[in-house]
């Protein structure tokens, strides 16, 4: 069956071109702790970027230079987030991390030591260990094993991992109303976001721990098309690179942009034409696709 963007593991990569594509912030795993953030990268010069979080779509273009940057909002918990950039050829290239929003981890100060010598190149790679291990990170996935002093889950990606907790991590299950569990609560099976700090073998000691059945949540699906046929209320749409037809549909509030002077604008569904090639964000099953977001990519004339 089809599998569109989104539905795929992480850092999905279609037609590679030489420019790549590259989120330097946020890492994926990130725990922030302020609702601002900023995406920023690098991608080919002057290709049109497609963002998605969970919430809304953003179209945007790469500078001249090939960066890339955005202001975004995160929800509390997992948010998941792809950048889709665009050439003028079609072509497609695109990357997804998952990063967590908290108000309720606490930061411990850094005490990192520095040496006297700070051009050593010792010093630089401790530096960038300790920045590594200062970084707040979480672990998403479905507890396998429970003992007295550690929990072990497998993520979306079948990867297992190693979470260590003591007295003074915290836990809470999230509901309409989040309340406060103890460790004695969690069960195997249960969908979790451990957030904390990982030490040099990886293992995370947990300094929250959230039951969260929504913790693993698939992020919308994507595809780069081109139009063959519109009727007032769908789109037949032939996905590009690929021998996959999709219904496109969509929801009441859908958002319809292009790109003018390098701004995005609305336009109507009735400015779309046979031949457009167009970017969809949405939710796809089988070869139907409902649209929450339709992206004018060019017209393809």
């Amino acid at each position: 069956s089809p599998s569109p963007i989104g539905t795929d593991t992480p850092n999905t990569k279609e037609q590679q071109t030489e420019y790549g594509l590259t989120i330097a912030k946020p890492e994926n795993d990130d725990v922030l702790t302020d609702t601002s953030y900023e995406l920023a990268g690098l991608a080919k010069p002057n290709n049109i970027l497609i963002l998605t979080t969970p919430d809304e779509d953003f179209m945007k273009k790469v500078d001249a230079k090939g960066g890339f940057s955005a202001n975004l909002e995160a929800n509390g918990g997992t948010n998941n987030l792809s950048v889709h950039s665009i050439s003028s050829d079609n072509s497609l290239l695109s990357e997804s991390l998952t990063i967590v929003y908290t108000s309720k981890l606490v930061i411990p100060t850094e005490q990192t030591e520095t040496s006297t010598d700070s051009g050593s190149i010792e010093q630089k790679v401790r530096d960038k260990v300790n920045q590594a291990l200062n970084r707040p990170k979480a672990y998403i996935g479905s507890i396998t094993d429970i003992t007295e002093n550690a929990i072990q889950i497998k993520n979306l990606r079948s990867e297992v991992k190693q979470i260590s907790i003591s007295k003074t991590t915290t836990y809470a299950k999230v509901g309409k109303v989040t309340k406060d569990i103890e460790f004695a609560d969690l069960a195997i099976g249960d969908s979790i976001i451990a957030m904390g700090f990982k030490n040099g073998n990886n293992i995370l000691a947990a300094g929250r721990i959230l039951v969260d059945t929504s913790a693993q949540t698939i992020p919308p699906s994507f595809i780069l098309g081109k139009i063959s046929a519109v009727t007032k209320k769908q789109l037949t749409v032939a996905e590009v690179g690929k021998e996959i037809t999709w219904t496109v549909t969509y929801t009441s509030d859908v958002k319809i942009q292009n790109l003018e002077k390098d701004a995005p604008v609305d336009i109507t569904f009735a400015d779309l034409e046979t031949d457009n090639v167009i970017a969809i964000v949405g939710d796809a099953k089988d070869n139907a696709f409902t649209a929450r977001s339709i992206f004018l990519i060019n017209t393809g004339k």
